[in-house]
């Protein structure tokens, strides 16, 4: 309502003005969280979340994404960090897990890997993004710090809770996958590809060799476990790789597996840019940046299964950032973001557009199919930066094949493998890491 027309009005019609104008502007804002769709947050914890939860991830102090990994003497701590689309902040605490090797959460008393306290309240202020048309509070933890720090080496989980009681499901924000290296051993580790026929162009598979350093162990056999995960997805790599070693000699020990078919390569992961929308940036096709709520249309996805892409992608990390970067991303705004996917394979399967924001956390949208374009939409409430996204159909007996009609997979493809060795203490029966290292085939 301009100027020019207000004075005009009277004081009554000036009220229900006020009152119209304050609807206008309500439902905007409702239609802009209406119209795009919820993610489904999908996790691999045994711990529960909170609904608004967006962008958890690890990073470096620095703000780098890294993978959640720390040295069981490391001072520089890792930062947890999320979002929670809210208007109020709440003060949290944590608590950390040892689990076996597959990440189930093992019965000891927490003094048996906790140097410090068994709970901590976040020290760290929450944080209001700053001058956002959504509102969002962000939460981060620096961790290991001087109240708590891990004393044994192995797979842990980190919870963040509310309300004092981590043991009420209900009160679980994120739980965060993390590992603790003790090295005792060194991993060297080659990348090639599958030696079956049938998956030669479509897996990779991992040759490691492991010098145990004047190590002495008891049982290699029984107690050495190799696991490796792919990027940031954390399925059991024992469908992929065989965790015991081949050949076992005293200065060496040997993975050498062809009999499973390796790692599905997948494809290069999408990329498009929303750090700037004052004009469009990579991968989009034009955005509306002057409107009371921005928008930003990418550019239309085509499936990408017949031929390797050859563009350079980050494998699946995402970096939340505008012009006038920080380690926190407050100053980000989350944009209205619309996809489309021209699908040539009609599948019954319900299609989806995957971000990994961290190791073993996804957040998945639904794709709608419109009948009368054949196209597939998205729309996704998104934070600004630089994201690797890719299309998926869930349901597959196999995961390489939830991915085979939109992005493929390809032998040449660059990933990233993290490879830890685990011994299993035969007194305790608990799993610790002993080794580490990470390798990439990028092409």
């Amino acid at each position: 309502m301009t100027e020019a027309i207000m004075k005009y009005l009277t004081i009554d019609n000036k009220i229900k003005a006020s009152r119209q104008l304050v609807l206008v502007l309500g439902l905007n804002i409702l239609s802009i969280f209406c119209c795009s769709q919820s993610p489904v947050w999908l996790d691999q914890s045994p711990f529960g979340h909170q609904e608004g939860i967006r962008n958890a991830t690890v990073t470096s102090p620095d703000g780098d994404v890294v993978f959640p990994i720390l040295y069981l003497q490391q001072s520089s701590p890792l930062w947890f960090q999320f979002d929670w689309i809210s208007d109020d902040q709440e003060w949290l605490r944590y608590k950390i897990f040892h689990c076996d090797l597959n990440g189930k959460v093992n019965d000891i008393d927490y003094t048996e890997f906790v140097q410090g306290f068994e709970t901590q309240e976040i020290s760290e202020s929450p944080q209001f993004g700053l001058n956002t048309t959504t509102d969002y509070v962000h939460y981060h933890l620096p961790f290991p710090n001087d109240m708590m720090r891990p004393s044994i080496s192995g797979r842990y989980w980190l919870l963040i809770y509310r309300n004092n009681d981590w043991q009420n499901q209900e009160n679980h924000i994120v739980a965060f996958p993390f590992f603790v290296v003790d090295e005792k051993v060194l991993l060297a580790t080659q990348t090639r590809r599958s030696s079956q026929g049938r998956t030669i162009q479509s897996h990779q598979q991992l040759d490691v060799t492991v010098n145990p350093n004047g190590q002495f162990f008891s049982d290699i056999y029984r107690d050495i476990y190799l696991q490796v995960f792919q990027n940031f997805e954390m399925r059991p790599s024992d469908s992929f790789i065989n965790p015991k070693p081949t050949f076992v000699e005293p200065h060496q020990w040997r993975f050498i597996d062809d009999v499973h078919a390796g790692f599905p390569g997948g494809n290069e992961w999408r990329m498009v840019s929303t750090v700037d929308i004052s004009a469009p940036g990579f991968n989009v096709d034009h955005t509306l940046p002057n409107q009371e709520w921005p928008e930003v249309f990418v550019a239309l996805d085509q499936p990408n299964s017949r031929t390797h892409s050859s563009w350079m992608d980050y494998n699946g990390k995402n970096i939340w950032v505008t012009k006038n970067s920080s380690v926190h991303a407050i100053e980000c705004d989350y944009f209205l973001t619309h996809f489309q996917f021209k699908g040539t394979h009609q599948s019954e399967l319900p299609l989806y557009l995957e971000i990994q924001t961290t190791l073993g956390i996804k957040e998945l949208f639904p794709c709608q199919h419109d009948a009368n374009s054949g196209l597939y939409r998205c729309d996704a409430l998104l934070k600004q930066g630089i994201y690797n996204y890719r299309y998926r159909n869930l349901g597959q007996s196999q995961p390489e094949d939830d991915i085979a009609f939109t992005e493929g997979n390809f032998a040449l493809t660059g990933n990233d493998y993290h490879c830890f060795l685990y011994q299993r203490d035969p007194v305790y029966g608990l799993d610790r890491i002993i080794g580490f290292q990470k390798v990439s085939n990028q092409p």
